[in-house]
């Protein structure tokens, strides 16, 4: 049985109209222009902070330091507020995904993401019953991919390691290559020019169970 890790947003579901409405309400509570769908999709992937100071940025607001403006922590704290009040109301698994998932029954799997872990665990547990084994993010872990750290603190809480990754982004490739396993990115999701670098791309959901089961079997 192999450990198998999920990135979650544009990976396994596409949750940006959540995302967006609570982005934009937090823009407009603070009198900002909300941003277009189209754009917040580009914001994603990166964590809430991130996100939150791409919507701010792009919203005409000047970020004086990322790690410690007042305003982005005040804003942040707001985005939270509104996501956390239904993060999965417009959220849906992409087609396919759970018929990939029944196929690697028997092995474990768990999602690794850089939503935050209290917002993560309710969306999969709505969209994919009984399907994993933890649901983890960085407010669980205390770092984020690509942080190497992610998936020994992971590997931690499981008792072994993590075997193989998938995920739409930079972050999930560079986060395997760091741990030294092998990854498989996929097109559909958010970054699809960053994945190109994995060990196998794959371009529909009706081809993940073969690229995850065909890395497996060269262990």
């Amino acid at each position: 049985m192999a450990v198998i890790g999920f990135d979650l947003d544009g990976t396994l579901v596409d949750s940006v109209a959540d995302i967006a409405l609570a982005l934009n309400a937090m823009l407009v509570e603070r009198g900002l222009a909300a941003q277009p769908v189209g754009a917040v999709r580009r914001f994603v992937g990166d964590g809430a902070r991130l996100l939150v100071i791409r919507g701010l940025r792009a919203a005409g607001v000047v970020v004086a330091d990322e790690a410690t403006d007042p305003v982005v922590d005040q804003a942040l704290g707001q985005f939270r507020e509104h996501y956390g009040r239904d993060p999965v109301g417009n959220t849906r698994a992409f087609v396919g995904v759970d018929a990939a998932l029944a196929r690697l029954v028997g092995h474990e799997l768990v999602v690794i993401t850089n939503k935050p872990g209290v917002f993560a665990r309710p969306i999969v547990e709505a969209l994919f019953p009984g399907r994993f084994a933890l649901v983890v993010g960085p407010d669980d872990l205390g770092c984020q991919k690509p942080d190497p750290r992610v998936l020994e603190a992971v590997s931690v809480r499981l008792g072994r390691r993590v075997d193989l990754f998938v995920g739409d982004g930079g972050t999930d490739v560079g986060v395997a290559r760091a741990a030294g396993i092998p990854v498989v990115g996929v097109t559909w999701g958010l970054k699809p020019d960053e994945v190109q670098g994995a060990d196998v791309v794959i371009d529909r959901t009706d081809q993940l169970a073969d690229a995850v089961l065909g890395l497996l079997s060269g262990f």
